[in-house]
């Protein structure tokens, strides 16, 4: 019997995630990876959804950065965790939040 591999993982020991940088580099446009594998408590009475994810990897690495989860080292980012079909390791990025100024007409 095949495991259904697009099931919600087992978080009984939190979020086992890789950190990428901000910016992508080289010939094809990769993330690179930063440190070692990092396994992020996640409290298994939350809902597990993709929000309550990134508000966890936020509080485990200490930033104010908006949180992307990403399909592969090239992206995209992840939308909803129905979209996620590898628990195994989840890709991070953190990236400056992007705030564009409001037009105001007089």
């Amino acid at each position: 019997m095949q495991k259904d591999k697009g099931a919600n993982p087992n978080l009984t020991d939190g979020l086992t995630v890789q950190r990428l940088p901000e910016n992508v580099e080289g010939k094809c446009q990769k993330y690179s990876r930063i440190g070692p594998l990092t396994l992020v408590p996640f409290q298994q009475d939350l809902e597990l959804t993709l929000e309550n994810m990134k508000a966890a990897c936020k509080t485990h690495f200490c930033t104010d950065l908006e949180c992307h989860v990403l399909a592969g080292e090239r992206g995209p980012s992840y939308t909803d965790v129905s979209q996620i079909k590898n628990w195994k390791v989840l890709l991070l990025c953190f990236i400056e939040s992007l705030v564009l100024p409001t037009s105001t007409s007089r």
